[in-house]
């Protein structure tokens, strides 16, 4: 009966605003069966081997690797927990690519300098286990926009 007497405008904002808190509900009860204490995981695979780079902590972005995606093994960060990152804190999201032979994590987190401010950064390594090299500044920042969940897409590829 609320829906009938609001208008097509408010339906629309209405039903958006109740799928959101919905996704935000159901979110904050989900754990993942693999990665309990991890979120926004993200894999690729080499030589019959599953790499998943996902959050851990707002200090680092934990390394797993896996032959059947059902017992994944920690196997590092992508940034050694006792080095200070050069430029970001509280890492979110990342997401692991092989591109012309070499291995690339882009992360979204904080800036340092500028808190609040969300930037995408990438760390690169010659194998999908790392270590990892920063870039040693942001790949994209700008105050104005926040960057969430970051996505490699190459030109001329679906």
């Amino acid at each position: 009966m609320l829906l009938c007497s609001l208008t097509m405008k408010n339906q629309v904002i209405f039903v958006i605003f109740f799928l959101a808190f919905f996704q935000a509900l159901v979110a904050t009860r989900f754990k993942s069966p693999l990665l309990p204490r991890n979120t926004y995981p993200n894999a690729i695979k080499v030589n019959n081997i599953y790499y998943v780079v996902a959050f851990r902590h707002q200090d680092h972005l934990e390394i797993y690797s896996s032959t059947d995606l059902n017992s994944l093994k920690s196997i590092g960060t992508v940034f050694p927990q006792n080095e200070t990152h050069p430029w970001a804190w509280q890492f979110q999201s990342a997401e692991i690519h092989k591109v012309d032979g070499s291995f690339y994590v882009y992360y979204e987190a904080n800036k340092k300098t500028r808190i609040g401010e969300t930037c995408i950064g990438v760390a690169t390594s010659s194998t999908p286990g790392g270590p990892y090299k920063d870039l040693g500044q942001p790949l994209l920042e700008k105050s104005d926009y926040a960057y969430s969940c970051p996505t490699l897409a190459r030109a001329g590829t679906p």
